[in-house]
């Protein structure tokens, strides 16, 4: 599993890497953001368990992990779009308690393809309470905005940064990239819905992993 998570970062901060130094003014128009949002399809036995993905090169697809916690070992995954469906292999797969990531990848030249030339890096800076992000989900095909959660929160190097959104969002929204709002890197996907209590009150939030 070491090797595996290592095998992650090494890819993730790649997706980061660019010969531009300015990647982050790059912004991805609608259209292609559109293209590269994914619908991910588990079936096990007589479930199927269904949420969402996203291009991050024209290879690899980063989604949620925890969509497999329900997965029998001879599960089958498929990647749908609009264009049709194609089978994935998992690369890696994290626990959802520690990092709720997995990584998929597709081969090159079929039905189902990231858009030419595509590449989403992840943010160089920390998610901050409050900031306005977007969300795109592959499962219902729609990119809306919302707000960094003000109280799901850590510190990373004296900086806080925020690890949760304040909407709340249906089934399938799961794995669903969370953009920086000039949609040009990404923060994380979204997680698993959470509830805080704070005093006399109860917060809800939907985690994210960043």
């Amino acid at each position: 599993m070491y090797r595996k998570v290592l095998a992650l970062s090494a890819l993730l901060i790649s997706a980061c890497s660019t010969d531009n130094p300015h990647k982050q003014s790059m912004h991805h128009n609608d259209f292609e953001l559109s293209d590269s949002a994914v619908k991910i399809q588990i079936k096990s036995g007589n479930k199927t368990i269904s949420g969402s993905g996203t291009w991050i090169d024209e290879q690899h697809i980063l989604t949620a992990s925890h969509l497999w916690l329900d997965a029998s070992k001879d599960y089958s995954l498929s990647i749908i779009t609009r264009n049709g469906s194609q089978p994935a292999t998992v690369i890696n797969i994290d626990d959802p308690k520690n990092r709720d990531l997995a990584l998929l990848k597709v081969e090159k030249n079929t039905i189902v393809k990231a858009p030419p030339n595509w590449k989403l890096p992840v943010c160089d800076n920390v998610l901050a309470p409050g900031e306005s992000v977007w969300v795109l989900s592959g499962m219902y095909n729609t990119l809306s905005n919302t707000y960094a959660s003000p109280d799901s929160t850590y510190y990373y190097k004296g900086i806080v940064g925020s690890d949760g959104l304040t909407a709340f969002y249906q089934n399938g929204v799961s794995g669903s990239a969370v953009l920086n709002q000039s949609k040009s890197c990404l923060y994380g996907v979204v997680s698993q819905q959470d509830i805080k209590k704070i005093n006399v009150y109860q917060i809800y939030i939907t985690k994210i992993t960043t």
